[in-house]
């Protein structure tokens, strides 16, 4: 069972990947030129604190994703250790 489990937390840190592709998706548009009034989302203070937190927990969440692979792959990943997250 616990083998299953590790499995099954390694699948669910593929989500994160998918992530990812969202927020370059949105920092793809906020970058963009409005053509109509020529500014740019991301020129926004509270659009750029928005970025800034989401891109620091997507950092997070790739370190915890390779910490997760890596114990698993080691074999040292523990029952306990889903709860940590």
């Amino acid at each position: 069972i616990t083998n299953q489990l590790n499995h099954e937390r390694v699948a669910l840190a593929a989500i994160g990947m998918q992530a990812e592709d969202c927020y370059a998706a949105v920092l793809a548009y906020a970058r963009a030129v409005d053509p109509d009034t020529g500014a740019r989302p991301a020129d926004r203070p509270w659009v750029r604190e928005r970025l800034a937190e989401i891109h620091a927990r997507l950092a997070a969440v790739r370190l915890l994703n390779w910490r997760l692979v890596g114990d698993v792959g080691a074999g040292t990943l523990a029952p306990g250790d889903a709860s940590g997250v």
